[in-house]
């Protein structure tokens, strides 16, 4: 059985299962006049996605929206496969990157250098989506859900050029995407998300900053769940972000990206103490997310000069 959880009277999570790993990757329905699926996790989560939603009693034909905040695959890769269930919806991205739903072949590839291929042969090659089911989006852009209920696009690159969140006017909700990085809240772990090749860190904590000046009550993590301590969320977001700055520009001017990686381990594995027992999430985070998020330093520092 797929786990789902009722946020709000309307808004629904729906964990995912990415990479046979519970409590990893959060899909977000809102249940309005339109309905709306945020994100939709892997394609080959497509299948525990459609579940989910029958569980909560929405049949998938239903569907008018698919919002993504990012187009990486974890995030959008399951869009055109979802879309096969969802004859009315359309997919919503931003701007800068809606065309890549069309067209996927450099997110395939990215992600078959990245994964070394693994997540390929995994099953998780994204289907192109007919340039009629996708609408570019920008900052400020408004989504009517019906009944008065909207959607606000905040546009907040940092992780990703094209990265956006999805502001939920009626319960002054966000879904932050990787903006504010991976967190598990019950066990007040944070960890940044800063893969190559668009992180920025001074976008990044600019984005954030930018997100603590909205009204907001509630966080909508795509990685994983939901907080309503908002504004001390985000100022460790920041301090986060910093930090692992600060960290990754010492370890690069002794050695390679295996210093930065050595040096980041032990902050992470300090961070993922309280999740020791989820051996599958904990290698995950060490085995792939890391090398991802130094990566991303080491590339940002360098464009930079410093």
């Amino acid at each position: 059985m797929t786990f789902t959880r009722k946020i709000a009277d309307d808004i629904y999570l729906i964990d995912a299962n990415m990479y046979s790993i519970p409590g990893f990757a959060s899909v977000y329905l809102v249940a309005a006049e339109k309905p709306v699926l945020i994100e939709t996790g892997l394609p080959t989560s497509a299948e525990t996605i459609l579940s989910g939603l029958r569980q909560i009693g929405v049949s998938p034909a239903d569907i008018a929206y698919i919002m993504v905040t990012h187009v990486h695959i974890d995030h959008a890769g399951g869009a055109g496969t979802l879309l096969a269930h969802m004859p009315c919806a359309q997919v919503l991205a931003h701007e800068k990157g809606a065309k890549h739903l069309v067209n996927p072949v450099k997110l395939n590839a990215a992600m078959g250098e990245l994964s070394g291929g693994t997540a390929l042969a995994q099953g998780n090659s994204m289907v192109p989506i007919a340039a009629d089911r996708v609408r570019a989006v920008k900052d400020g852009e408004v989504v009517e859900l019906g009944g008065g209920h909207n959607l606000e696009v905040i546009y907040s690159p940092g992780h990703a050029r094209h990265h956006l969140c999805i502001y939920d006017m009626k319960h002054k909700a966000l879904f932050t995407g990787d903006a504010a990085g991976i967190a598990f809240h019950d066990e007040n772990v944070l960890i940044p998300a800063t893969p190559p090749p668009d992180f920025d860190l001074e976008l990044s904590i600019n984005s954030v900053r930018r997100l603590m000046e909205q009204d907001v009550q509630l966080l909508l993590f795509s990685h994983f769940g939901v907080t309503r301590k908002v504004r001390e969320t985000l100022e460790k977001v920041i301090r986060k972000l910093q930090l692992w700055g600060d960290i990754t520009r010492a370890a690069a001017e002794e050695g390679s990206l295996e210093k930065v990686v050595d040096r980041l381990r032990v902050e992470v594995q300090r961070e993922l103490a309280p999740l020791a027992s989820r051996k599958d999430l904990c290698q995950y985070q060490e085995a792939v997310i890391l090398p991802l998020s130094a990566s991303g330093y080491i590339s940002y520092f360098a464009k930079k000069g410093k």
